[in-house]
């Protein structure tokens, strides 16, 4: 929903700094509102037509502006009840809108918001819209989240599950549950050696973004990009949620190894690049060959020595087809496509001081 893998952007926040105990459980929550900006480039070949009709059409806002800005707000409420150990319950949602949104005026000069300017506390259910044409004009996304952490056996596992669309009603949202939705669940457990300092680290998440098969009846589109909201969820044109970005899924396995002064680890990361574009693209020459696939490892390292803490990454990636792309009449029929391999190294140098 939104991660660290983009750049930050204008925001003021209204948040706790530590749980709120109550009789219950503790509480804690975090209300986001920000300005996100385009990134001020148009697409390429913006003069391409298709039966005679123009594939890009510039955006243009109620004052004549081409680059409006986007009012995003966005919350997150947890929740950890009294009576599990370790777990906590949360709920997320975001909403963002072109500033133009406001009936021919901008707030400073002197426009009152539709929503007022609490959006994010606007209704769920598209059965509780009081003009249609609005609504479709906010994108937004909303879910839950969890974290299990098993102090004992010294793991834990997460998950979220989210739909980037709004339901119609509460039946819809029973019935059609594929409908729009993504999903993440990770686990983490720690593995303890004959040494008393130190210990494996073990990780997995798998992450999807794809569309469901219902896309076949209800086509939902892809997680962050909007029929209305054509800049997508970004900022800068940077994505603000999952690095694999819109209609991918991706493995992930880690081990590490932990003491004092310290850390090894060895990573497995694969990528299906946009799937939902690939079937959208391909369906008609019913061509299976095409997949854009990422196999990533990641070798890291990182070492204290006094002050001193360094760590080195390296990551090889082996792109098969990579963006799609394949020799239709090559032989044999399942040939090689444009593979492509990279190499990333990435070093850093921080220096503790110790204030007194």
């Amino acid at each position: 929903m939104m991660s660290n893998q983009a750049q930050g952007f204008k925001h003021i926040t209204f948040n706790t700094t530590k749980p709120l105990k109550t009789p219950i459980g503790n509480f804690e929550w975090q209300l986001v509102t920000g300005r996100l900006e385009n990134s001020g480039f148009n697409p390429p070949q913006t003069d391409r037509t298709s039966a005679g009709t123009r594939l890009f059409t510039p955006r243009i806002n109620q004052l004549g502006d081409t680059n409006d800005w986007r009012f995003i707000q966005a919350y997150t409420v947890t929740y950890s009840p009294k009576w599990i150990k370790g777990l906590s319950l949360g709920m997320i949602r975001w909403v963002q809108m072109y500033s133009a949104m406001i009936e021919g005026k901008y707030w400073w000069m002197g426009g009152k918001p539709h929503y007022g300017y609490f959006p994010v506390f606007s209704n769920f259910l598209r059965s509780n819209d009081m003009n249609a044409d609005l609504e479709q004009q906010t994108d937004q996304a909303a879910g839950l989240f969890m974290r299990w952490l098993w102090a004992d056996a010294q793991m834990e596992i997460y998950a979220e599950f989210h739909y980037n669309d709004a339901k119609q009603n509460l039946r819809d949202l029973m019935l059609d549950s594929d409908h729009a939705r993504a999903a993440t669940i990770g686990l983490q457990k720690v593995f303890k050696t004959a040494k008393s300092d130190a210990y494996y680290l073990f990780s997995w998440e798998w992450t999807q973004l794809e569309q469901t098969g219902g896309k076949l009846l209800r086509n939902a589109g892809s997680w962050y990009m909007h029929s209305a909201v054509y800049d997508g969820y970004t900022n800068n044109g940077e994505v603000l949620g999952a690095g694999i970005g819109p209609g991918s899924n991706s493995h992930y396995f880690s081990v590490t190894k932990v003491d004092n002064t310290s850390k090894y680890g060895l990573a497995l990361e694969i990528i299906d690049q946009d799937n939902d574009f690939y079937y959208a693209a391909f369906d008609d020459s019913n061509d299976y060959r095409r997949y854009w696939k990422d196999f990533n490892v990641h070798v890291s390292y990182e070492k204290k020595y006094k002050n001193f803490w360094g760590s080195l990454n390296m990551m090889y990636s082996r792109s098969l087809n990579y963006q799609w792309e394949l020799e239709d009449f090559a032989t044999p029929y399942y040939h090689a496509g444009r593979d492509v391999n990279n190499f990333h190294v990435n070093f850093k140098l921080t220096y503790h001081l110790n204030l007194k």
